[in-house]
């Protein structure tokens, strides 16, 4: 007997810019062949940033629509146009703009003749703490069109619950993953290889902080904290891009630079003494995730996102947001607590490669596709509006 073809699942996202989301459907695309499903990529933009690249290269189909993300009704119209050609078993969109148009693009099938009636999933990345009441109230609108919402953290599933007043059984939480392989556990050699390419002696602590220059990311604060402590021989690297910058550049306290967009990730983290993470808000970060693979030591804000993945004193430090006279004092005291700092990396990186993987983030959302197919008919719930 021949093996039955594999089925598709189409992956949605605004653009293919280098974030978060786009890094964790880069992830499952990947996977998603070994696992009996043939995956597509689509950007409600183009097709060529730098993810959709990554993933032609690697040989993953992608194409974009080429529309601005916020012309949601000629997103949905397009996307609709080519599901009904293709035919896709899923579509898992991811992002705002794209869950909506991947829900207004089933509900246009829906009105056409013929049995074609693709699963809808979509992804929430964050907890959206911005003034944003219409995002919530279309995502209760428009749930009747999508089978599930999966959350990337439980603390992200609470809120999004509490926001839409949608109930507990559409949603599903599947935590985020990444490629292990690439963030081996740090050791004196590696780390000063490391050093050695990024030009830094063995005797200067290096602070570093990952993540786009957004005040979601609150690195004034950071910086604040780090003009207080003035700690001696140390130097804080923050890399990553954004509207920002500027702002940031201006009050930069000595011995503190913005390192800009960076590919050299695991050297940075091999490299550095105690890796920090100041965010007023954040869904499940994967610097978090990568900084816990590598076993760095972690000072993090104390925010849901942060409580789901660090456990306080064991397996990171949690410190209260938007405060920099208390940040400043957890930086001055773990600099100076090295056999304390091992002890949190080294259980940061037991608790990541037991919890993180891409192939269990895969596994999970492979396993959800077939759940959904498994139903007689596409979900029809009927949420008062």
């Amino acid at each position: 007997m021949n093996a039955p073809a594999p089925r598709q699942v189409w992956y949605a996202l605004p653009v293919l810019e280098r974030g978060g989301a786009e890094r964790v459907v880069a992830n499952l695309a990947r996977r998603m062949p070994a696992l009996g499903w043939t995956p597509a990529v689509c950007a409600l933009e183009r097709e060529n940033a730098p993810v959709g690249k990554e993933l032609a290269a690697a040989g993953v189909e992608v194409f974009g629509l080429r529309r601005h993300r916020r012309n949601t009704l000629a997103c949905a119209r397009d996307l609709a146009e080519r599901l009904a050609l293709r035919q896709p078993e899923v579509v898992h969109a991811h992002l705002f703009h794209a869950n909506l148009a991947a829900r207004l693009a089933a509900r246009m099938l829906k009105g056409r003749a013929g049995a074609y009636r693709p699963r809808i999933l979509s992804t929430v990345h964050v907890q959206e703490r911005r003034f944003r009441p219409w995002q919530f109230a279309l995502d209760r609108a428009t749930a009747r069109w999508c089978e599930k919402e999966v959350c990337v953290g439980p603390s992200v599933e609470r809120f999004q619950r509490a926001k839409t007043g949608l109930p507990a059984g559409f949603f599903r939480v599947i935590e985020n993953g990444i490629d292990l392989a690439r963030y081996p556990a740090r050791t004196p050699s590696l780390r000063l290889a490391a050093r050695a390419r990024l030009d830094l002696d063995d005797a200067t602590w290096l602070v570093l902080a990952i993540g786009r220059l957004d005040p979601q990311k609150d690195h004034a604060a950071l910086l604040e904290a780090w003009r207080r402590a003035a700690p001696a021989n140390a130097e804080l690297w923050i890399a990553g891009e954004g509207p920002e910058r500027a702002r940031l550049e201006a009050r930069l306290p000595p011995y503190a630079r913005l390192i800009g967009f960076r590919e050299d990730v695991p050297d940075l983290l091999a490299a550095c003494d105690l890796f920090v993470q100041p965010s007023a808000w954040e869904g499940q970060p994967l610097t978090v995730l990568e900084a816990m693979a590598m076993g760095c030591p972690i000072l993090a804000s104390r925010i849901p996102a942060h409580e789901d993945l660090l456990s306080d004193g064991k397996t990171g430090v949690l410190v209260p947001p938007g405060d920099p006279g208390l940040w400043s004092q957890a930086l001055t005291a773990w600099l100076s607590r090295e056999a304390d700092r091992a002890a949190l990396g080294s259980a940061a990186w037991a608790e990541a490669h037991l919890r993180f993987s891409a192939d269990r983030m895969a596994r999970e959302h492979a396993a959800l596709y077939e759940e959904c197919l498994g139903k007689d008919e596409v979900r029809s719930m009927k949420y008062e509006v």
